[in-house]
């Protein structure tokens, strides 16, 4: 969406007036394969901006939705197929409508691969020890009851979780 204003403030930036008024500044041209990394970067990071906006809210509790949240990220990045030529992602497929017949295109998508191979284990490392064992407080959360963020087998470890809680509150 930024692209045209860009591309706009480096003429400007490469003009006589520009350079005057800029003190003589230089900027590197953005080629068109500096574009699509940063179209493909941008569909790489949206999943944090969609998770931020969800957990920022103010008017109701958010750590019980931490959990679903972070399962989503991880899902997200595991997809070692989500730039590839038959994405179902919208995003995705006009990445490749603009793109897919250049010859840089495969150089792009080996290197939002290696970023998106690099956020994952950025992961996996801050957040190891989300185990089942804290899974089974969604389950308290009525918005959250059918539990679809869990596997069927996480789901019967957590509700087997949940009743061995109750039972030690009780006697």
């Amino acid at each position: 969406k930024l692209k045209t204003s860009i591309r706009i403030f480096l003429e400007v930036l490469l003009s006589s007036d520009g350079q005057r008024e800029f003190r003589n500044k230089s900027l590197p041209l953005i080629q068109e394969e500096d574009w699509a990394l940063v179209e493909g970067t941008c569909i790489l990071i949206r999943i944090f901006a969609k998770a931020t906006e969800v957990l920022s809210g103010e008017n109701f509790p958010t750590f019980i939705y931490a959990m679903p949240i972070l399962r989503k990220i991880k899902c997200y990045l595991s997809n070692g197929e989500m730039f590839s030529r038959t994405s179902e992602d919208s995003e995705v497929k006009q990445l490749y409508e603009k793109y897919g017949r250049t010859r840089f295109i495969s150089s792009v998508v080996q290197k939002l691969n290696v970023i998106r191979t690099g956020l994952l284990n950025e992961y996996l490392s801050r957040f190891r020890g989300l185990t089942i064992e804290i899974m089974w407080t969604s389950m308290l959360d009525p918005r959250l009851r059918t539990l679809k963020h869990l596997s069927m087998m996480e789901r019967e470890e957590a509700k087997t979780i949940l009743v061995g809680e109750v039972e030690k509150v009780l006697l």
